[in-house]
């Protein structure tokens, strides 16, 4: 299984993200771009914001992805909360 993951931004997430999945003994490996993908990696895409990953790099990561056939099982979005975040989970 492979994975995209395409992040909102370049500076948290980017840092953050691989520490958390290998608490979460995630067992794929990071490769720095979709062409050293083979099987059990995964890949990290910066959105550059909000504004350019719904208005640009989205549409650019499925066209790679497409360019890619058989490469990646599964595109995974990950876009912050930030004040949005008290209406699921109350105090």
């Amino acid at each position: 299984m492979n994975y995209y993951f395409l992040l909102e931004d370049e500076k948290s997430f980017i840092k953050v993200l691989p520490e958390w999945l290998k608490h979460l003994n995630f067992t794929c490996k990071r490769v720095p771009d979709i062409k050293f993908v083979e099987d059990k990696n995964y890949v990290l895409q910066s959105g550059q914001g909000v504004t350019q990953l719904i208005t640009k790099v989205l549409f650019e990561t499925i066209d790679t992805i497409n360019e890619n056939p058989k490469t990646i099982d599964k595109l995974v979005i990950i876009l912050d909360a930030e004040e949005e975040s008290n209406k699921f989970f109350p105090r």
